[in-house]
């Protein structure tokens, strides 16, 4: 469902993420706390899938 934000989706044999514009016009419509946890699952699925490197230590309780 396209309409859940961050929310992985198969296509194609590929990984869609749809994620809104991080610019200012988009909190207008969804609070930046929203904002910030959608960035934060990105990145959970990206570390997750190893394409990304594991958070340092003393990033790790903030991203929780």
């Amino acid at each position: 469902d396209l309409r859940r934000p961050a929310m992985p989706v198969d296509w194609h044999g590929r990984t869609l993420v749809p994620m809104y514009h991080p610019g200012r016009q988009s909190t207008l419509h969804r609070p930046h706390a929203q904002q910030v946890g959608d960035w934060r699952r990105l990145g959970a699925l990206l570390r997750e899938r190893q394409i990304l490197p594991a958070l340092p230590n003393r990033y790790a309780a903030r991203a929780t």
